[in-house]
């Protein structure tokens, strides 16, 4: 064999011996495991779950937090709506959850409890921008104070609006137990109206058929109540109960919640309660007062006066079957 011949060989092994070498780094390297990625889905997977039956919603949250519900608050300063409930994740987050009438609009919220911006060194909000949080129609406030930076989530859930605070130095984890947020019943945005059962048929006379409904504002209608006497109208209100002990004639009016001064009397439109049903008896519960009551309520009734004694003497009459309520 001549010298050129020789090298060929030796070139045809060298070229044997890499393609080996490179086939069997390859092979150990598809056998490595790859890392896998720890994703913020994965890492609430094992968090416990925090649901609240009564207000409709539930979250995740990790395990070394703890939840504390606290509530109502009542408040004192007039200017704060009282909350019906607050629920708060250790230090991170704080829901505070509200009666129906507190937002005006889709995004009109008070001040307080949506941001509180007064007390901030700017008087006003860094951010204030309109967002869908859970599906729903939110405001997302930033404010600060001389001390941190918060966020506000305030979310109009029909049911029962919400609003939902933190601080920024706690976004990241924040963001976390927000994404795993979710709304047990699911309430269309617009109000939803229950179906009220037809009422016992009764003549109505001709002016209570025939008259034109005005659609008016509870605070016009209070302030005002003269200008609408004898007329027909159509209010929406908050309804409470004026009589701190029920007897036989308790005695009812519409409020706009956040501010209950501005109140106006109606009259009852179903009796109070009723006994329960037996049991076992299949008889379908009428609805009383009692459904009613503290829920927002959408009234056409006459204005009447009972005496001329200033505005306090007038009071809506509300029509039998004309009504609904907003949950």
């Amino acid at each position: 064999m001549n010298q050129k011949g020789f090298i060929n060989i030796l070139v045809v092994i060298g070229i044997i011996i890499l393609a080996g070498a490179a086939g069997y780094f390859a092979l150990v390297k598809k056998q490595e495991p790859i890392p896998q990625q720890i994703t913020a889905e994965d890492e609430t997977t094992n968090w416990k779950t925090y649901s609240n039956e009564k207000y409709g919603f539930k979250f995740k949250y990790p395990l070394d937090l703890i939840v504390f519900e606290d509530g109502p608050y009542n408040s004192q300063s007039g200017t704060q709506p009282n909350s019906l409930e607050t629920v708060s994740v250790g230090q991170f987050v704080n829901i505070e959850i509200f009666n129906p009438g507190i937002v005006k609009n889709d995004y009109d919220w008070p001040e307080r409890p949506c941001g509180e911006w007064s007390f901030s060194p700017d008087d006003k909000p860094l951010l204030s921008e309109p967002i869908i949080f859970a599906d729903y129609k939110t405001l997302h406030v930033v404010t600060r104070t001389s001390s941190e930076t918060s966020d506000y989530y305030c979310v109009n859930y029909p049911q029962n609006p919400l609003v939902i605070s933190f601080d920024q130095t706690q976004e990241n984890q924040v963001k976390k137990i927000l994404s795993t947020f979710k709304f047990i019943k699911q309430v269309p945005p617009s109000a939803m109206i229950l179906p009220v059962p037809s009422p016992k048929k009764k003549t109505l006379p001709t002016d209570y058929l025939k008259a034109e409904v005005i659609y008016v504002t509870l605070a016009d209608l209070a302030g005002s109540p003269n200008i609408f006497l004898g007329k027909k109208v159509h209010v929406r209100g908050y309804l409470i109960s004026t009589t701190k002990y029920y007897g036989p004639n308790p005695e009812f009016a519409i409020t706009d919640h956040t501010n209950e001064q501005t109140r106006f009397k109606v009259t009852p439109w179903r009796v109070f309660e009723v006994p329960p049903p037996p049991p076992g008896s299949t008889y379908e519960q009428p609805l009383t007062m009692q459904n009613y009551l503290n829920r927002i309520v959408e009234l056409t009734g006459f204005v009447r006066q009972t005496g001329p004694d200033g505005p306090s003497s007038f009071y809506l009459e509300v029509l039998s079957g004309e009504y609904g309520i907003v949950d």
